[in-house]
């Protein structure tokens, strides 16, 4: 009875901490997930023409099916008088933490027989819920995040004992899905499939049906970017065409192949990082014939060997970070007792559910808080002063449209200086710098953040030339 109230307990944690993560990480990882996700729905929410939206869409490269399902799901929050574009991200952030905690519930549940050791069995279970990366990817409403959460889905029901004819329409058609989500995927459905017919996992006719249902989804695709862009088009072969044929992305940025081993200890912090890097390699040495190694290397591989880099490309791999990290240290366990690994464990411990902790109160980014309070209090803002070289209420230049907080009267000016005197109205600023100086003008009320002494440093970051931290005054 015990074993089950504590398991009660741990789950309820684990909800909580989900909950928080919804509720307090909010804004964006990368620009990709906003204006090539949510803006796309937005155009078709409101039946508006997508000329501010950036290259991708007039190139036609985007597949619309994530897009899709997030209009149909805005609009059903819309049929029930849910009109509010934070409401709508939020309903967003969670269902994909509901799957993302669903589906690694899955992977623990499927694996957790192979570790006897008490050890083991823990590391196991803790990395699956806790690790501190888990609640900030879970809540991205990004092509990574669901794409992988699809992927693991079909990567369940590819090894469902008890195999049948339904079960590989089904494996074929989530694999379908997960490939007009996020392209890339494709290499770890190609080499889990190949896997199967080297190893002998799966029957030919088996592997054909699972094809041919993956196709019958891509062909769907091809609908719903019909119904996306209002034309016919292959978006796969834009995709291809535009960023790899002509070169444009390795135009944007290159990098060396071992440049994501750096990045990876870098971002998840030295003392983990490292651990991390080092489980994997020896997995994949010395697991070379297990169904893990053979999608997360290949993918791997595959991210590596394209010069345009960005640490978010190989995000999806972290879903396997629990099973890999626990089956290194059941190895190392079982190879020797180490005492001074025991405490090295205890010390991974206290610094992931710190950072744990840190994270579940700091937002992706300050700008989506931001835009919030202007949507919350948009019909008393009406002139709104800003002296940087971007509105408001862009991003990376571009218009969001999405957060319907455009018609506010933003007017530029070169120095705030110069309209001194002129009757009520708001500054918005976006430095550091901005924000003290107009904090120390007499006739300026501070309406956003509200923050002072630790708070203060907190929210503008002790690097405090960098953007993206709002402040708004009024002013008289």
């Amino acid at each position: 009875m015990s074993k089950s109230v504590n398991y009660y307990v741990i789950f309820f944690i684990i909800a909580l901490i989900y909950i928080l993560a919804v509720i307090n990480i909010v804004g964006i990882h990368h620009a990709d997930e906003h204006y090539q996700i949510l803006e796309f729905a937005h155009i078709k929410l409101f039946s508006i023409i997508g000329d501010y939206l950036p290259w991708e869409y007039s190139k036609r490269i985007r597949s619309w099916t994530q897009p899709g399902l997030y209009y149909l799901a805005i609009q059903f929050l819309r049929s029930i008088k849910v009109e509010n574009p934070f409401i709508w991200t939020g309903f967003i952030r969670f269902f994909h933490a509901l799957l993302f905690v669903w589906v690694m519930y899955k992977m623990w549940l499927s694996r957790k027989e192979e570790f006897t050791e008490r050890v083991g069995q823990f590391v196991f279970f803790y990395s699956s819920f806790f690790f501190w990366f888990f609640p900030y990817f879970s809540t991205r409403n990004s092509s990574e995040t669901l794409g992988i959460i699809l992927f693991l889905f079909s990567y369940f029901s590819f090894f469902r004992v008890k195999n049948s004819f339904r079960n590989d329409v089904l494996t074929g058609l989530l694999f379908g899905f997960t490939f007009l989500i996020r392209y890339h995927l494709s290499v770890m459905i190609f080499f889990l499939c190949l896997w199967a017919l080297i190893y002998k996992k799966k029957s030919i006719l088996s592997l054909f049906v699972i094809t041919l249902s993956c196709f019958l989804v891509m062909a769907f695709g091809v609908l719903v970017d019909f119904w996306g862009y209002g034309e016919w088009q292959i978006t796969l072969w834009r995709f291809y065409y535009e960023n790899i044929a002509t070169g444009y992305m390795a135009s944007v940025s290159s990098a060396p192949w071992w440049r994501y081993f750096y990045e990876v200890q870098k971002e998840l912090y030295a003392p983990i990082g490292i651990p991390v890097v080092a489980s994997f390699l020896y997995f994949w040495a010395k697991y070379w014939k297990h169904p893990i190694t053979w999608i997360s290397l290949s993918f791997f591989v595959f991210q590596s060997l394209i010069a345009h880099k960005e640490l978010r490309y190989i995000f999806p791999l972290v879903v396997f970070l629990p099973y890999v990290v626990s089956i290194s240290v059941r190895d190392l366990i079982q190879y020797k007792n180490l005492k001074v690994f025991e405490y090295y464990l205890v010390l991974l411990l206290a610094l992931n559910s710190s950072l744990l902790a840190l994270s579940l109160f700091k937002p992706a980014n300050y700008g989506s808080d931001f835009f919030k309070y202007l949507y919350d209090n948009k019909k008393v803002l009406n002139k709104v002063y800003y002296t940087d070289h971007v509105k408001p209420h862009q991003y990376i230049n571009l218009e969001m449209k999405y957060f319907q907080i455009s018609d506010i009267n933003f007017i530029k000016t070169d120095n705030f200086e110069n309209i001194d005197g002129t009757g009520s109205h708001y500054r918005v600023g976006r430095t550091f710098k901005v924000f003290v100086s107009l904090k120390k003008k007499s006739n300026c009320e501070e309406l956003y953040p509200r923050v002072s002494g630790l708070s203060e440093k907190i929210y503008f970051g002790f690097r405090r030339e960098k953007r993206e931290n709002y402040s708004l005054f009024k002013c008289l």
